[in-house]
């Protein structure tokens, strides 16, 4: 397990949600409840490793989806929680639109963290409005499956959606795939 998570907390393209399993089997998860920067430097000293800035951020995200739902209630802090599942760096003080692929792969490392793939959120309107406006960018004129509850412009012209949605359906279930094949894989060390 110990080159495991040395492997780990040494690439950036970890998930968050195998940076929180990590967390989790080392300090419990009492280390919610610490400053990031405590957890960062515990991971470090514990195991004599130097945790990326893009590492140390991913577990902050997953923290804040398992703990709040900051994640379903604020646009800035979906837009930033779902860049960093999709291993991109980001800063509060910069507005970084979305990529609809990105919103596809960021539910499901959600829906991993929360272990539960059927788990229905509750986003609020603007983050509602937000996800519409990505996926509408993306070519759709109604909400994706991966998404019901996105508001798509009322301005949109109905189209035949049913490939574009399939394509966001099929990054979804390949992602939360291999999440529970990770998790298989670090349960069975």
């Amino acid at each position: 397990m110990y080159e495991l998570t040395l492997t780990h907390l040494r690439k950036e393209d970890t998930c968050a949600f195998v940076l929180l399993s990590i967390a989790i089997k080392q300090f419990g998860v009492e280390c919610f409840q610490w400053e990031p920067e405590l957890l960062r430097k515990e991971l470090e000293e514990d195991n004599n490793v130097k945790l990326k800035d893009l590492l140390s951020d991913k577990l902050q995200a997953a923290i804040i989806v398992l703990t709040t739902n900051s994640f379903e209630k604020q646009w800035e802090v979906f837009e930033k929680c779902t860049h960093l599942f999709n291993n991109t760096p980001d800063d509060f003080s910069v507005l970084s639109p979305l990529e609809a692929e990105e919103i596809a792969s960021a539910l499901a490392e959600v829906h991993a963290i929360r272990d539960r793939e059927e788990d229905q959120f509750e986003f609020s309107d603007e983050v509602n409005v937000y996800a519409g406006l990505v996926f509408y960018e993306y070519g759709l004129s109604k909400a994706p499956d991966i998404f019901p509850s996105a508001i798509i412009p009322h301005y949109a012209v109905e189209c035949n959606d049913d490939n574009k949605n399939e394509a966001l359906n099929n990054i979804y279930h390949a992602r939360f795939t291999f999440l529970r094949e990770m998790v298989e894989r670090i349960k069975n060390l």
